[in-house]
């Protein structure tokens, strides 16, 4: 069993495709096939369903060897970073997240201040992305960590809290409910409701109180980002409920806001890393450091 065998293996699962796979590994098609074979052959087992000449599926074995593989794989990428952080040379280090655009705007800048004043060459590869697809980079190897929630634990993704806060209500400051003490969601529902997408823990978390209750949204407009709501809410098109990291102090200026964690609970973000994965002591320094923030 041979690493290149490994890395082509796990290139097809990735892409679940042959041709694709190939380019990934920069070997030739007909190459990646006979790496595969010659690890079914090796362990006696199918690892792939071969459905179409262009598309394919684990078997089962594949899932268990993928699973097993993986670690492995990351430790083989990370060598050359590894490597160089040994040798002590911070100019090829590079930490690589893959997160929501409101921790970029909002959380990441403050750590990233911080830590390049201690490694001041080091970079920093951003990517925005969704939860779906924070999950699937970090899985890949493609980032070194992702930061976002987590409904529930996930099997191959070790996760840690690094922040929660407090879900407000945003109103204009005319709004009738502006001024009352200890709003209640039969209150809420009786406004237009500007709210983030399906999927999203706060969009799931308010129709989840809100059908627990007998309520009904009023949806008024859905958006994505929260300094869009907060446009909209500006413009008198509706209220919304929010995390109160994202209220700003002009926000405070232009809004009113109520806290109504005792009905919608707290909004929280984590750091996904993979299992059983090494990573570089920088790395895991910035991690240790966004914990403190």
């Amino acid at each position: 069993m041979e690493i290149q065998q490994l890395l082509g293996f796990a290139a097809v699962a990735k892409t679940k495709s042959f041709s694709q796979a190939a380019k990934i590994v920069f070997r030739t098609q007909s190459a990646v096939s006979l790496q595969v074979q010659a690890l079914e052959e090796e362990l006696g087992v199918l690892l792939f369903d071969r459905l179409s000449p262009r598309k394919t599926e684990l078997t089962a074995d594949g899932v268990q060897l993928l699973e097993l593989a993986q670690p492995l794989l990351e430790d083989f990428k990370t060598l050359r970073e590894k490597f160089e952080e040994k040798k002590g040379e911070p100019s090829k280090m590079e930490i690589r997240i893959a997160t929501h655009e409101p921790v970029i705007a909002h959380l990441l800048p403050g750590p990233i201040e911080c830590f390049k004043k201690k490694y001041p060459q080091v970079k920093f590869t951003l990517s925005r992305k969704e939860r779906s697809g924070i999950i699937e980079a970090v899985m890949a190897g493609e980032v070194h960590l992702g930061i976002s929630a987590l409904k529930q634990p996930h099997p191959s993704l070790d996760y840690h809290v690094i922040e929660k806060h407090d879900r407000v209500l945003v109103t204009p400051k005319n709004h009738p409910l502006a001024g009352k003490n200890k709003i209640t969601p039969e209150q809420i529902a009786k406004y237009p409701l500007l709210l983030p997408p399906k999927g999203t823990n706060t969009r799931d978390i308010i129709e989840k109180v809100f059908k627990d209750r007998g309520l009904e949204v009023n949806l008024a407009m859905e958006a994505t980002g929260r300094e869009a709501i907060k446009s909209y809410i500006s413009l008198g098109f509706g209220i919304s409920i929010l995390n109160e990291r994202f209220i700003a102090k002009e926000d405070k200026k232009k809004f009113f806001t109520a806290n109504v964690a005792r009905y919608f609970g707290q909004s929280e973000r984590g750091v996904l890393t993979l299992k059983r994965k090494q990573l570089p002591k920088y790395v895991s320094e910035f991690i240790e450091l966004l914990g403190r923030k």
